[in-house]
């Protein structure tokens, strides 16, 4: 549909144009026509995924640099944002909602006995370490960019930026605490981006700068942009000697190495002419390479430029036991490294290139094929060999390999030989971009990788998975397969508890988290991993309206229920734990906006708990209770509960709208009740449904005794009133155990009961047996039929008009949705399988029908979780989600 063009804002020609309709995806869900093709998408089918979304904040991390030291341990280094915690439960790093420097030391099959930990510094600004290597002593020394304060631990002093970004240089011991701290920069925006060390304990820095920075000897000043330096610093981190290769254009040094007399090579690119200390270059168009040596007292020795008239650049650079220097990076079209020109096959091709110690050209080849391929970082390793690492798009070929990326940008690693030759190599990507990787060799042979993912890759036979980037590592052995892999994961759980939908199709959401989560774009953080319970309203597009967090001084709520009103109100319940009384019951009432109704706590010594809320058509309110008192106060003097003082009972209480105490009933008078549940019908009828135990469950390793208990079932009208009771079973010890799972009313009136059953039972139409049972009862409790559902264990169920069952549950190898009819037929059901659902502690905790055509889940994930959109994936132990489905 064609819009109202606007004039623009200079006067000359047309602005924007006002309420024009493109093309868009068809929605089944909308009569729309949204492709406008003149034929409106058809129908949702029965289960097909509208919207989906988690809760979870996951920490971004990336690994920027990666070391192998020879005791065995891998040490990494790179930036986080909101802290992180390895996969595995090791020390969790500090917690930020920065960029700070991520610090880690991983554990390896070579060292078990070294300890390994995570930790991360920074400060007000933005902080991330770029590189690391290893003095004589095997001690860490890191380098990285800061502005504003950087903080350190240990003994080193805290820095502060002269202005724009500077550049830290540290040393770090074993327990990754810092030795000392050197600060390098001037007012502009100073960068680096390798380190190399030599046997004195001397270390070398490479990287770039803009207008005056002080980074050891006289002050450096670019030509114009940013110019390249090299610096070197002695053992104690004080600056010995530095110096700038730059010219009008700009010039990045990327990659550092030492040659065995302390000689320093220096990888990069630039731009223009560039000149080293009168040592002069020019590039044959747009982008070169450059690679230049000085001594060990910082004398330039030579300058080679690499490249053609494409864009060109060297990554880094590295020094093999035979003092032979090898460059990798990437070229365009044609570009002679030496050995004879290169084309590339389309787009950028890597190259790997190797000089002798005087700079001249050895050998070249490339790396590449369709889409763009470069080379990122080089390891000198064992016998000359050499670790390659890089990204590619399309195919790469590593000596007899052919690897094919997963439709974007992956990233690979190769072993070389002495001649510079693939001899093996791997992928690591998945439906996402691979942006950074780095490798490691050690003398051992073992390759060290780490980089950056979002989504989820394979590393061998172990499958890594996040929501947000995160940083990851890996072990590769001599012969090529995965040894170890970490990655660094967000900590915590959450658990999705409840979902309900008021008259207008929004989305209400109960669960609960510890320490972080996230609403939308919102990031919700707390100082501890206590829990917290969450709130959140969506619109029926999935959208997030506003959330609330629930906390009584610091003390978290357990959630348990919640219900809406005809006017769009939200009922929420649960328990306290608190440190003068053992538990208290916690009712709130928040207006359609989220605004704060009323707050009603009961409290005794003996504990209360809020176990559920409904709400009748009348708009009061019926709570599920337990408490171990004898009796409570709810605002009106004593109310007797029964039983022995410290017997926990359930209790109903009845509110108004406007949480004046109605009535208040124990569930059971004679005897005491467990998993009881709770429903009202269109009169406003109270159901209450639960179990009697007869004879306490018994069990060792060889004897199973299910115990004996009894089903009750009890309606109550809107006064308190008791319309009639039901039993099953035959209130002896012998009968067998029913295990109450579910309830719900109908719009019918009718009372439907998920049981786990033990033994037989004649519910009213003959003995029925089997692990699960579903029975249906009429408004007057009369028995109408029973079945044995096809999900193995029903987790949740929800009412669907006047004749109409939602059970969602698991099998032996999926979770599933399904509808039934008023006579128990399954109307449709939707399975996920392993194959798109990772099942491991996933659960659908709460089902609810929106009135329409629309179902609703909720519940919690610990890894992957598709309902047939795009996948979630996790941000934690366990990560909260909401689902919305076609019906």
């Amino acid at each position: 549909m064609a819009g109202v063009a606007t004039c623009a804002a200079d006067g000359a020609g047309f602005g924007p144009c006002i309420g024009e309709v493109t093309p868009a995806t068809e929605v089944c869900a909308t009569p729309a026509d949204e492709d406008c093709d003149g034929v409106a998408a058809p129908p949702c089918a029965e289960g097909e995924h509208l919207w989906s979304r988690h809760f979870g904040l996951h920490p971004s991390s990336e690994a920027a640099d990666i070391v192998m030291h020879p005791s065995g341990y891998t040490l990494i280094v790179g930036s986080m944002r909101r802290g992180v915690g390895p996969h595995w439960p090791w020390e969790p790093a500090v917690r930020t909602y920065d960029n700070d420097v991520l610090f880690a030391k991983l554990p390896s099959v070579y060292s078990s006995s070294e300890r390994s930990w995570v930790t991360s510094f920074g400060g007000s600004g933005d902080e991330r370490a770029t590189g690391i290597a290893l003095d004589a002593q095997g001690d860490a020394l890191v380098v990285g960019v800061f502005d504003g304060l950087l903080e350190l631990n240990g003994d080193a002093a805290d820095l502060t930026s002269r202005g724009g970004t500077d550049i830290f240089v540290a040393k770090f011991d074993r327990n990754g605490r810092a030795v000392w701290a050197t600060q390098l920069g001037g007012a502009g925006d100073d960068h680096v981006s390798a380190i190399a060390s030599d046997a004195d304990g001397s270390l070398v820095i490479a990287g770039h700068f803009e207008g005056t920075a002080q980074l050891g000897g006289e002050p450096l000043v670019s030509a114009g942009g940013a110019d390249a330096f090299v610096a070197k610093l002695d053992g104690a981190g004080a600056p010995v000697w530095s110096r700038r290769l730059g010219g009008e254009g700009d010039q990045h040094a990327t990659g550092v190495a030492l040659g065995a007399a302390g000689d320093v090579f220096l990888a990069g690119r630039f731009e223009g002419e560039m000149e080293l200390d009168g040592l002069p270059l020019v590039s044959a168009g747009g982008v070169d390479a450059f690679v230049a040596q000085l001594d060990a007292a910082g004398e330039p020795g030579w300058i080679r430029r690499f490249g053609g008239t494409g864009h060109d650049e060297a990554s880094d650079v590295a020094v093999d036991d035979a003092q032979r220097v090898v460059v990798t990076g990437s070229f365009e079209g044609t570009a002679d490294f030496g050995g004879g020109p290169l084309v590339s096959a389309g787009g950028a091709d890597a190259f790997v290139a190797q000089l002798d110690a005087a700079g001249l050209p050895l050998d070249s080849f490339r790396l590449g094929g369709e889409g763009e391929q470069a080379g990122r970082s080089l390891s000198a390793g064992p016998s000359g060999t050499m670790a390659l690492g890089g990204l590619f798009q399309g195919s790469i070929t590593l000596g007899d390999q052919v690897l094919t990326s997963s439709g974007v940008t992956d990233a690979f690693w190769a072993k070389l030989d002495g001649d510079g030759h693939p001899l093996l190599g791997g992928r690591v990507g998945d439906g996402g971009d691979q942006r950074h990787v780095q490798v490691a060799s050690a003398a051992s042979g073992v390759i060290g990788l780490a980089g950056a993912y979002q989504g989820e890759i394979a590393l061998g036979s172990k499958t890594l998975m996040s929501s947000e980037q995160t940083a990851y590592a890996a072990e590769i052995l001599a012969s090529g397969a995965f040894d170890y892999t970490w990655h660094f994961d967000a900590r915590g759980e959450q658990h999705g508890r409840d979902v309900a939908v008021d008259p207008s199709g929004n989305v209400f959401l109960l669960g609960s988290f510890e320490s972080r989560a996230r609403v939308g774009d919102v990031p919700i953080t707390k100082s501890t991993l206590s829990g917290y319970a969450l709130l959140v309203k969506l619109d029926p597009s999935g959208e997030p309206l506003w959330h609330k967090v629930f906390e009584d001084h610091g003390i978290y709520m357990s959630p348990k229920s919640i219900a809406t009103d005809a006017l769009g109100n939200v009922i929420l319940t649960g328990t306290v734990p608190s440190s003068e009384w053992d538990e208290q019951m916690e009712v709130v009432k928040l207006d359609a906006a989220g605004a704060l109704r009323w707050r009603r706590s009961y409290w005794h010594r003996y504990g209360v708990e809020g176990l559920d809320v409904v709400v009748d058509p009348a708009g009061d309110i019926v709570l599920l209770g337990r408490t171990a008192a004898a009796e409570l106060n709810f605002g009106g003097g004593p109310f007797p509960i029964g039983g022995a003082q410290g017997s926990r009972r359930d209790f109903l209480l009845k509110l108004s709208g406007d949480a004046d105490v109605l009535w208040a009933k124990v569930v059971d008078d004679d005897h005491p009740s467990g998993h009881t549940r709770i429903g009202v019908d269109a009169a406003g009828n109270v159901a209450v449904t639960w179990i009697t135990v007869n004879r306490e469950p018994f069990w060792t390793d060889t004897i199973f005794d299910p115990g004996d208990s009894d089903l009750v079932m009890r309606k109550l009208d809107p006064a308190g009133n008791e319309l009639w009771r039901r039993s099953f079973g035959d209130g002896s010890e012998d009968n067998g155990y029913i295990g109450l799972d579910l309830a719900a009313v109908d719009g019918a009136g009718n009372l439907l009961v998920h049981t786990t059953l033990f033994g037989e039972f004649d519910f009213g139409g003959g003995l029925f047996s089997g692990y699960t049972g579903l029975i249906k009862f009429d408004p007057e409790g009369q028995f109408l039929w029973n079945i044995s559902p096809s999900a193995e264990v029903v987790t949740a169920m929800a009412p669907v008009g006047h004749d109409g069952l939602l059970l969602a549950g698991r099998g032996p190898s999926t979770l599933q949705l399904i509808e039934l009819d008023g006579a128990g037929t399954e109307r449709w059901r939707k399975d996920l399988d392993d194959a798109a659902t990772d099942l491991s502690r996933a659960s659908i905790n709460a089902v609810a029908w929106d009135g329409a055509g629309g179902v609703l889940l909720a519940g919690e994930f610990q890894r992957k979780i598709d309902f047939g959109g795009s996948a979630l994936y996790r941000a934690g132990v366990n990560t909260m989600f909401a689902a919305k489905l076609a019906r």
